[in-house]
């Protein structure tokens, strides 16, 4: 006989041979912590996202008047670049696409470049 994967205790014959779980109780506390682990993976991924996005808002301003910014002011400010919620082709350079912002880094010169996305039009 098996026993439950929650209290150690035997799954009853009248559940389905597959079963993991000894009564509805044990299978929901599991779904829901699972449920919550998710949800709290996601909500940090959100979080990283959108302060990108924040930094990206900062330096647009500057990075518009001097025709890009340098690559360490972002180290300062702790911008990720791993981690964006796309990507797309935009004047022959490929960039990352973190919400209302696109950025490109020039490997060579270490620049970045960004651009405010222009939704709706």
């Amino acid at each position: 006989m098996q026993t439950c994967i929650v209290c150690g205790g035997k799954i009853p014959r009248t559940r389905k041979a597959s079963a993991k779980y000894c009564s509805d109780e044990h299978y929901y506390s599991v779904k829901k912590n699972r449920s919550r682990k998710q949800y709290a993976n996601a909500s940090s991924w959100i979080k990283e996202i959108k302060l990108n996005e924040d930094i990206l808002k900062t330096f647009y301003p500057l990075a518009y008047k001097k025709g890009g910014i340098d690559y360490e002011d972002f180290e300062v400010m702790n911008f990720n670049s791993g981690i964006s919620s796309g990507e797309t082709l935009y004047k022959d350079k490929i960039c990352k696409i973190v919400l209302s912002y696109v950025y490109h880094i020039d490997r060579n010169t270490k620049k970045i470049f960004i651009w405010k996305l222009q939704l709706g039009q």
